[in-house]
C-alpha cells in the first residue's frame, strides 16, 4: 500500500478506537483495562 493510504488507515483505526471508546461511557458499559502479563516476551 501507498504511505498515504497506510498512513489514512492508521488514523482511521485511532478514530474508531476514540469513537468506541465515547460509545461505552455514553452507554454506560464498564471496560475492562488492559494489565500486561508478567515476564515480558
Amino acid at each position: 500500500l501507498p504511505p498515504a493510504a497506510l498512513r489514512w488507515l492508521n488514523r482511521l483505526s485511532d478514530w474508531l478506537f476514540v469513537a468506541a471508546r465515547w460509545i461505552n461511557a455514553a452507554w454506560g458499559v464498564q471496560e475492562t483495562p488492559w494489565r500486561p502479563s508478567r515476564g515480558g516476551g
